[in-house]
């Protein structure tokens, strides 16, 4: 769902993203696994995904050998920022294609 954030963003006008998976909601290896596994498919699927998680042992641990291996697949992993650069440039072009003239 989407969360009051968004919504207030969206109503404002105002650019966001929002995150897809949350990571560690259950702080457990196999939990934080699991949701490794559906960030790789979602992105494989969507091309972009938004993970957020916490600095738990769980999850620092998964990570620790899962982000080379990621990479070694062809992903990339690359900051929030990365993502609105690349949003806002793609809405500044829809606008000005949308222009008269």
């Amino acid at each position: 769902g989407h969360t009051v954030g968004a919504s207030v963003a969206r109503r404002l006008g105002v650019p966001f993203i929002e995150r897809n998976i949350f990571l560690d909601n259950e702080n457990t290896l196999g939990a934080v696994k699991a949701r490794l596994a559906e960030t790789e498919r979602l992105a494989r699927r969507r091309g972009t995904v938004v993970v957020i998680g916490h600095p738990r042992d769980a999850t620092i641990r998964v990570l620790k050998d899962w982000i080379p291996e990621a990479l070694a697949r062809g992903l990339a992993i690359v900051p929030i920022s990365t993502l609105m650069k690349e949003r806002l440039k793609r809405q500044t072009a829809k606008r000005l294609a949308q222009q008269p003239g």
